[in-house]
């Protein structure tokens, strides 16, 4: 995903149309980095969803938009949200990445750190902070980060929707 070509066609822009774009086979195949997620992230995010019986303390419920994979979506952003993602370097020399960032319309986000020195083989982190100026409200917007080191490229889309408050479908309770 984050080696594809972004689409730009009248009609096809949206990310929910495209996705992250066409498919570059030769540059997949040597990315630079990569987005890892374990078996217990998964189950972590399930368990967030409320769609898996893991029951285990040892694996905390995560929101939908932590999971560390390279989209960084936030389907209900109350102002503003920071997500953590880690990337590891699967080339066998050292690099340095650079953070370019394209906002969405109306919002402004910030990366902390804006370059990440990854060994070769070794893993980074880094915060993504995703804050609504003026952006619509129940409106997605859309952007991108991108982690260069000079010879690889890896996009990653931002999808954003702003809302006014989260809360459940229905509440139920006894008592006075």
């Amino acid at each position: 995903a984050t080696t594809a070509d972004a689409l730009s066609r009248a009609g096809l822009n949206l990310p929910f149309n495209t996705g992250s774009g066409h498919v570059r086979p030769n540059l997949a195949e040597n990315p630079g980095i990569v987005y890892d997620v374990d078996f217990n992230g998964y189950l972590a995010f399930l368990k967030g969803q409320g769609l898996c019986c893991a029951t285990s303390a040892s694996i905390p419920a995560i929101d939908g938009s932590d999971l560390n994979q390279p989209s960084l979506a936030v389907g209900d952003l109350l102002g503003v949200q920071t997500l953590r993602r880690k990337v590891t370097n699967v080339t066998s020399a050292a690099a340095t990445y650079a953070a370019t960032i394209q906002a969405p319309t109306g919002f402004t986000v910030t990366v902390s750190p804006m370059s990440l020195m990854i060994p070769a083989g070794g893993t980074a982190s880094f915060d993504v902070t995703i804050t609504r100026t003026d952006g619509p409200l129940n409106a997605y917007r859309f952007g991108a980060l991108t982690w260069s080191d000079g010879i690889h490229t890896a996009r990653s889309p931002i999808v954003v929707r702003p809302v006014a408050i989260v809360a459940p479908a229905e509440v139920s309770g006894t008592g006075a």
